[in-house]
């Protein structure tokens, strides 16, 4: 009677303890989740809150080359186009 009733208190136990090691699990996955959402949302309200415009096309002719300035007038200041320059190829 007596080793009966240790054995089911340990298969208990290790049960308990087996759900609670993996509620930590689920738990931080969700919270990694929850945060992952957090950060893309915040990075979708500031590129919805920015006005990318060209400015100031221009082309010369019989040449490949076309020139342009990117200004940013919204809200939100994703790159300081100013600084940088960038080469596309089509």
């Amino acid at each position: 009677m007596g080793l009966s009733i240790a054995l089911a208190v340990g298969i208990v136990s290790i049960a308990l303890f087996t759900i609670l090691f993996s509620y930590n699990f689920v738990n931080n996955s969700v919270y990694d989740y929850v945060a992952s959402r957090s950060e893309i949302s915040k990075i979708e309200d500031s590129v919805a809150k920015t006005v990318i415009d060209i400015q100031y096309p221009s082309a010369l002719s019989g040449s490949s080359l076309v020139s342009f300035s990117l200004a940013e007038n919204g809200t939100e200041k994703l790159w300081n186009f100013d600084k940088f320059t960038i080469l596309v190829t089509y």
